[in-house]
């Protein structure tokens, strides 16, 4: 994110510019510790003092949609237990560079849920229209026959409170799949986890 690219470039401030590459893969132990410790406690911060304002706009999307609040499931922001294991994976990932917490994109999430294709692609249209929402990646899981066979979003929110855009997930997700997902929810956070405690 934005947040996470200007707090990894003051790092370095205090090197020698000649010899400092803020792209290069730090060797120091107190990289890996802001990266680990200090970075996803400040995305989860400026998560909880936006996500009044995220909540208040997909609730928007919904409405504008005629869909039931009901069926928009806004998740808490996600907690540092949970990042940290998402950053572990990710360094293990060599096509990946830190800082590790730049890949972390689901912090704020939300779901929404449709009863038709008809109301799945009017969510898709109304969010592409959102003046505070830009689609940056969309992952078609129905196309591709991958579960949980949605619409899986990642979107660039820009809150009128804040300065920088943060990378958020939307999922867009029929009715009949949806009810089947939360069954396999829990053996999906099983097969997720690198380690037996951290389940």
């Amino acid at each position: 994110s934005e947040i996470t690219q200007k707090l990894q470039a003051m790092m370095f401030l205090d090197r020698d510019p000649a010899q400092s590459n803020v792209q290069e893969e730090p060797c120091k132990p107190f990289s890996w510790l802001i990266d680990h410790l200090v970075f996803p406690q400040l995305l989860r911060a400026v998560s909880m003092a936006i996500k009044h304002e995220f909540d208040y706009v997909i609730n928007q999307v919904a409405d504008r949609a005629g869909l039931s609040r009901d069926l928009v499931h806004i998740a808490p922001v996600k907690n540092e237990d949970r990042m940290q294991v998402k950053q572990f994976g990710y360094g293990q990932d060599p096509n990946l560079q830190y800082p590790f917490s730049a890949y972390l994109s689901d912090v704020l999430r939300c779901s929404y849920v449709c009863g038709n294709a008809h109301d799945m692609f009017r969510i898709w249209n109304l969010l592409q229209q959102d003046d505070q929402l830009t689609v940056v990646r969309l992952k078609n899981k129905a196309s591709e026959g991958t579960n949980p066979f949605n619409l899986h979003l990642n979107v660039a929110f820009q809150p009128r409170c804040f300065q920088s855009r943060m990378i958020v997930e939307i999922q867009i997700h029929s009715l009949a799949i949806y009810e089947v997902k939360k069954l396999n929810h829990k053996l999906y956070e099983i097969l997720r986890a690198p380690t037996a405690s951290e389940i």
